[in-house]
């Protein structure tokens, strides 16, 4: 759907649909069809856990998307991961780096996502606009952290975390706010290498369920359970996203229009 003409929204990746089609992609294998015809469908995936509610199935696509980008820049156990952004993805690449066997986690993010980043795994949360604690934080782990991201995309937001990053240390651009204008300095770090490994989330999906099934992963740290959105009150979804008292507003649309 084209943006509006006002330019204030857009909607992309099936926003607002109820329903969607799924290409078999197991069929098209077993039937001989060129993995070309279906190697893009394997997104879609038969969910069996019976753990997750239906309102929270939402964030199962953030954490399988955020497991497998995080599995693939070279979360290992034993590592040590800094992550920039308290968002929904800044959360769940925490969450993912938990699972994955981290054996510390520090994230920079809001004042008011603190709580929340302890919860994801987080064994050290600071406050992003307190520039004391986190100088503080990079002095405490200087040329210590294997493995760098930015759930943000906010252009300087690295900058100021490099020298937190060991040598040869992995560094990630997760998120999207300034997409195509990182800036940073790099003398600000011995040496480290710049990674995009992209996530494929099909490669993610049988280990996510397991986690779930395992109680690994809390969907009310995303999800209110006592917050639900109809059409009616779809502009205050979008509000709450905005102004951040929510992570993942959930909008029901099978309500009345």
């Amino acid at each position: 759907m084209p943006p509006s003409p006002n330019g204030e929204y857009e909607l992309a990746w099936g926003g607002m649909a109820e329903y969607a089609i799924a290409r078999d992609h197991e069929a098209l294998a077993r039937d001989g069809h060129p993995e070309s015809s279906w190697r893009a469908a394997r997104v879609n995936q038969v969910i069996r856990t019976r753990r997750l509610p239906a309102r929270q199935m939402p964030i199962f696509i953030t954490w399988r998307e955020t497991y497998s980008y995080t599995r693939r820049l070279g979360v290992v156990p034993g590592c040590r991961v800094l992550i920039s952004g308290s968002g929904a993805n800044g959360l769940a690449i925490a969450a993912m780096a938990r699972l994955l066997g981290a054996a510390e986690i520090a994230m920079v993010g809001s004042p008011h996502r603190l709580s929340e980043a302890s919860r994801a795994g987080a064994s050290v949360a600071v406050d992003y606009t307190d520039t004391a604690a986190v100088e503080d934080l990079v002095d405490d782990w200087s040329a210590s952290v294997d493995i760098l991201v930015d759930a943000t995309g906010i252009r300087h937001s690295l900058d100021r975390l490099l020298p937190a990053i060991a040598a040869d240390g992995i560094v990630g651009v997760y998120g999207l706010d300034d997409a195509g204008s990182c800036a940073i300095d790099p003398t600000r770090a011995p040496s480290f290498r710049f990674l995009d490994p992209g996530y494929e989330e099909a490669e993610a999906h049988d280990a996510i369920e397991h986690a779930i099934d395992g109680g690994l992963l809390d969907a009310g740290i995303w999800i209110d359970e006592e917050t639900e959105f109809g059409w009616s009150t779809i502009h205050d979804a979008y509000g709450a996203a905005r102004d951040r008292s929510l992570i993942k507003p959930v909008i029901d649309l099978r309500s009345p229009r």
